[in-house]
């Protein structure tokens, strides 16, 4: 497991004069961004997302839309309460945590630190939300973000989390790293294969009794 740390600054970030987001019963899904600009940070990003009007809405967002913000030097800060329903992915806002990686994903990929502690975060909140890894998806993958052209083929509205981003294969690591984090509590003595079939699923339901 690679270490690293988690800052909480959910009581330092400005928010909108009165908006304020709505909580939730259910987390079903982790949603991976990027901010599409490396020359960002928590503060710098909910200071946009506040104001008006932005891309996100006319009248400005109670608050930074993401709940987990990576930057480039590794840290993790905490932004949000997870059980608050934040805008950052449409339809799937009521049931979706919104995690951002700061980097320009239209012309890079994000640095190699970045992405590792992203996918160790992210496999740890699979783990603590019981969110199966494939219900990790990229902001591309969301309702009303893909048109089908015909044989298989997709055009996208957003490149977002970036096209550098092989989202499948960043599922299978996040697997792997569910059953090996299952077979550390002697739950799974199957392949790390990514491939979470019947001895994963069991394994993964002893985690939760």
């Amino acid at each position: 497991m690679m270490p690293y740390e988690t800052i909480d600054i959910k009581d330092q970030l400005p928010v909108h004069k009165t908006k304020r987001w709505k909580r939730r019963k259910k987390i079903k899904r982790i949603i991976i961004h990027t901010t599409g600009s490396d020359n960002q940070s928590p503060f710098k990003t909910a200071r946009y997302h506040i104001n008006a009007p932005n891309h996100i809405s006319k009248t400005g967002c109670a608050g930074l839309c993401y709940h987990d913000y990576i930057v480039k030097a590794g840290e993790v800060y905490l932004c949000n309460d997870y059980w608050l329903s934040t805008w950052h992915v449409g339809s799937w806002n009521k049931t979706s945590i919104g995690v951002v990686m700061a980097f320009d994903g239209d012309n890079e990929a994000p640095g190699a630190l970045q992405y590792a502690v992203m996918l160790e975060h992210v496999t740890n909140l699979c783990l603590q939300f019981k969110v199966l890894p494939k219900m990790v998806r990229g902001h591309r993958e969301a309702p009303g973000m893909v048109t089908l052209l015909g044989k298989g083929s997709k055009k996208y509205k957003s490149v977002c989390p970036g096209m550098a981003i092989n989202l499948d294969i960043m599922r299978d690591h996040i697997t792997k790293n569910v059953q090996s984090a299952l077979a550390a509590e002697g739950l799974y003595d199957g392949e790390i294969d990514g491939l979470f079939g019947k001895k994963s699923l069991k394994a993964w339901e002893l985690y939760y009794v």
